[in-house]
């Protein structure tokens, strides 16, 4: 196996072997914890030479598994023949059953560079096809866990540890009781915290690795606004736009020691830092904007809303990142005039962070309302760690 971290199944095979039938049984055995695939670079592979059409490579290295059914032709003939009761159907069924000994070639050469499962299904029934397609994924699928963790997945681990929860990462990809993580949308899979859905808190969790008594969110506010960003800032070119506003409306702002963002005597650059000591710095700047349009579709939270609440920044949020106004009515409720002003565009960003700045009892008004949010979610969570309610598996 070249990939441990496998979620997609693509199912191949001849016609009539079978692959129908196996999809669904996996789909009820598994409640859809593998997305399967009905043919895919192996089939596409054969007919393109038996129909003289182009053939293009599109999965290879790809972490998804082939299942490749295979059966004596006799047999496949008796299956099909079982099963289509129209004669011309039949006829034109039963002359695809030479593809089998393709099927079979062509796995074995794929194989060098795919990930291949071939079963020879001729004496098995509908039931120990699926039995042994199942013993094949639950000992060879998500069985290794890296010996080494990144920075982000240590503060998934201190956090499970700190509340009994198993925490383990395959290939860079974090689980939490054995259920995958979707912590980064283009590189992983699995289950994730929305805006209003908490069952599987994971930005939260990982917000609760900071220590709080590390601290120093009443720091002096030397910045107006902090957007630190580094590798995702070519997913998310609307954060141009904000530094733009900054920019226009004579702002400061910590930004990352990034080469795409132009030196202006208004951004500091920061270095990397990690885990209290970001939280420290970011506590240098007053605001700063929850911005994730790339996410918008997922509503996926990130950790971003929390450790802006822990550093007691005052957090507008994009309105085409949370096009519903969910993040801001989970904090303020009906409090409508708060919501418009927090609730922004580069547009309006400046305008209204100065009619906050200028009205000392509505900032600290925001900012009580905010730790009060973030505080029973953290209340809350601990409640349901103790009552099984969390990180379920399916």
């Amino acid at each position: 196996m070249k990939h441990k971290n496998i979620h997609n199944l693509i199912i191949e095979g001849p016609d009539g072997v079978g692959k129908s039938t196996l999809i669904q049984n996996i789909f009820k055995h598994y409640n859809y914890r593998y997305m399967c695939y009905h043919r895919g670079e192996l089939s596409n592979k054969i007919f393109a030479e038996k129909y003289h059409r182009p053939y293009y490579i599109t999965q290879n290295n790809l972490p998804f598994l082939y299942i490749v059914l295979l059966c004596d032709e006799k047999e496949l003939e008796k299956r099909i023949r079982m099963r289509e009761t129209n004669e011309e159907k039949l006829q034109e069924e039963l002359s695809k059953v030479k593809d089998n000994s393709k099927f079979r070639l062509y796995a074995l050469e794929m194989s060098k560079e795919y990930d291949m499962f071939i079963l020879d299904t001729t004496h098995l029934n509908e039931q120990q096809v699926l039995e042994r397609v199942c013993d094949f994924l639950d000992t060879e699928i998500n069985c290794e866990e890296d010996e080494t963790i990144s920075t982000w997945n240590e503060m998934y681990d201190i956090s499970c540890k700190k509340y009994g929860l198993k925490f383990k990462v395959i290939e860079n990809q974090p689980y939490i009781n054995d259920i995958p993580i979707n912590v980064e949308s283009t590189l992983h899979n699995g289950v994730h915290e929305t805006f209003t859905d908490k069952r599987y808190p994971d930005n939260l969790l990982y917000s609760l690795a900071y220590d709080r008594s590390k601290i120093n969110s009443n720091c002096e506010k030397t910045y107006d606004f902090n957007y630190i960003i580094n590798s995702k800032i070519k997913k998310r070119p609307e954060i141009f736009d904000y530094y733009e506003a900054f920019k226009k409306n004579n702002q400061t702002c910590l930004i990352a020691n990034n080469p795409l963002v132009e030196e202006n005597k208004l951004f500091t650059r920061i270095d990397r830092v990690f885990k209290e000591d970001f939280i420290n710095t970011i506590a240098k700047s007053r605001a700063t904007v929850y911005c994730a349009r790339d996410l918008a579709p997922l509503k996926l939270q990130t950790a971003r809303l929390y450790e802006s609440i822990l550093a007691n920044n005052i957090v507008f949020v994009d309105r085409y990142s949370d096009e519903d106004c969910e993040i801001l009515n989970m904090i303020y409720g009906e409090d409508d005039f708060v919501k418009q002003l927090l609730w922004v565009t580069p547009d309006s960003i400046s305008v209204n962070y100065r009619i906050i700045m200028k009205d000392k009892s509505l900032m600290n008004y925001i900012l009580e309302k905010q730790n009060k949010f973030y505080n029973k979610l953290v209340s809350d969570f601990e409640e349901n760690v103790k009552n099984n309610k969390v990180f379920v598996k399916w």
